[in-house]
């Protein structure tokens, strides 16, 4: 996979129009914010189809194209995708216990579903926002999040030897910020934002204690990121022409030093 550079081509000469699958979720909105604070015209794929409670009212989120776009069925996901230059996929249900097979339709199947389009429609980028993940996670989250990294992988491997195509896989480990549940804000910062800086002003500590209990720690204990920093990533992933030709995985190391502008 390619090298994460921090510097950014402020002209974007690749954006046309990016889709965000996921839209309006946590890490969607935020990319979708990111794309218009840099002028780039974009389209949000969601369930709903509609632009979040919260936002309305925001001047960035009235530029936005909210559209219905469920990754589950194969057709609304090549609908939605129709003349964009790149599509990031932030979608998915969360680590906890549930029914396997739902978790991988949700976390696995899904993101498949939108980078088969992607290929299909001649999308020559993927921005895939993936995570970390410690060993005992739930299986069908686990697989359903090597499942998409494998289609994003596959998306390269197999494209046309021209060298535009392009995949980006983001993975943090827990993302902090301000979430929003039926309108009501609910901020993470205070709790993950320590352990972020806590990790990163001890490199040490996080090898130490994976290398003592791997099976518990290993995957588990990487600096949260700042949800404004992996928008920032994302959005540097969908409109740089840098990350052309090849697969760039971008860590959750990475992704918690991630520069803002």
């Amino acid at each position: 996979s390619g090298e994460v550079s921090f510097l950014r081509n402020p002209t974007h000469p690749m954006a046309t129009r990016i889709a965000v699958f996921g839209g309006t979720g946590f890490v969607g909105t935020h990319v979708l914010k990111a794309l218009s604070a840099r002028s780039v015209p974009a389209v949000a794929l969601s369930r709903s189809g509609v632009c979040p409670q919260h936002l309305q009212g925001e001047s960035w989120a009235e530029g936005i194209e909210w559209r219905k776009g469920d990754a589950v069925q194969p057709g609304e996901a090549r609908e939605g995708l129709e003349g964009c230059s790149a599509v990031v996929i932030s979608i998915g249900s969360p680590p906890i216990p549930g029914d396997k097979a739902y978790q991988l339709q949700m976390n696995g199947e899904s993101n498949a579903n939108i980078i088969a389009a992607a290929k299909e429609l001649g999308v020559p980028r993927v921005v895939l926002v993936n995570a970390t993940m410690p060993q005992w996670t739930p299986p069908g989250y686990r697989e359903g999040k090597i499942m998409a990294e494998q289609a994003a992988q596959r998306f390269v491997e197999h494209a046309e030897p021209s060298g535009s195509t392009g995949a980006v896989v983001l993975k943090p480990g827990a993302i902090y910020g301000t979430r929003h549940a039926n309108g009501v804000p609910i901020p993470l910062a205070p709790i993950l934002a320590p352990v972020s800086w806590l990790l990163k002003a001890d490199p040490g500590l996080a090898p130490a204690l994976s290398k003592a209990l791997p099976s518990v720690f290993d995957g588990l204990l990487v600096p949260p990121a700042s949800v404004e920093c992996v928008a920032a990533a994302a959005v540097d992933g969908a409109t740089l022409e840098k990350f052309a030709g090849q697969v760039t995985v971008v860590s959750a190391d990475e992704l918690a030093r991630y520069p803002l502008s």
